[in-house]
């Protein structure tokens, strides 16, 4: 790979990162679990399932110490929308129907390789 036909992306982030060592490895791990799953049920057999065989991605939230009952969600996101014109820096306000409610975002993983 050359850099100017391909290059890695951008790492981007604000907050805190999470690393998982060996992730590939337990990535082709599920893959054979879910491959046993699935002759068990082709064979007419219950699987038996576990929460780590149906999960596919966590919600964190979180609770200050000023107020430990009330949890909230770091992935809790609120958000406009416009268009841009030709203008450097305009925006017109793009008009909705109904507000928009405040919406969930996920953690997602970003893989990097050399």
């Amino acid at each position: 790979m050359t850099p100017d036909a391909e290059s890695l992306p951008a790492l981007r982030g604000a907050g805190f990162t999470l690393y998982r060592q060996r992730r590939a490895q337990k990535i082709v791990d599920g893959w054979d679990v879910a491959a046993r799953r699935e002759e068990q049920r082709r064979n007419g057999g219950p699987p038996e399932l576990w929460a780590e065989d149906v999960t596919r991605g966590y919600r964190i939230d979180v609770a200050e110490e000023s107020d430990p009952d009330a949890w909230r969600s770091l992935h809790g996101r609120t958000g406009s929308y416009a268009l841009r014109t030709d203008t450097p820096g305009e925006r017109l306000p793009l008009p909705v129907i109904a507000p928009i409610s405040p919406g969930r975002g996920l953690p997602q993983s970003g893989q990097r390789q050399p």
